[in-house]
This record gives structure tokens, C-alpha cells and sequence, in this order.
């Protein structure tokens, strides 16, 4: 499966230790590659909360690249 616009998905959230650990869906994980252990890094601006990911053999999308550009001014 790939995401080719944008589209919703939720995630469940859960408390493990002192932390909360929010589950990503299947299709998700899937799409991008992620695999157990994998570190997910996560921006966080006044607007939100973005996970910059690209799907498997993609490059950074234009979108992912203006958030990282907005969040080092």
C-alpha cells in the first residue's frame, strides 16, 4: 500500500512505564518501513505534532522539508 494523499489514520494511545507510547496502524507502518526497534523522530510546532516519514525508497518531501526549515529559524 502507498499513501499517495494525504489521509487520516488514528493510533491508540498507552501508558508503559513513566512514558506514553501511541500505537501507528499497520498501514502505516507498513508504508514506511518501520521496524521494531526503529527510532521515530517527531516535530513539534504550534501547529502540531509532525512525524517527518517517507515511505520506503522515497526522498524527504517537499512538505517534510519546509517544516524542518521553519523549525531551525
Amino acid at each position: 500500500m502507498f499513501i499517495i494523499m494525504p489521509l487520516m489514520f488514528s493510533g491508540s494511545a498507552m501508558k508503559v512505564g513513566n512514558s506514553m507510547v501511541v500505537v501507528l496502524p499497520k498501514p502505516i507502518v507498513d508504508n514506511f518501513g518501520i521496524e521494531k526497534g526503529d527510532t521515530v523522530k517527531m516535530v513539534v510546532t504550534d501547529k502540531g505534532i509532525y512525524i517527518p516519514l517517507t515511505t520506503k525508497g522515497s526522498s524527504k518531501s517537499k512538505e517534510v522539508e519546509k517544516i524542518m526549515k521553519e523549525m531551525q529559524k
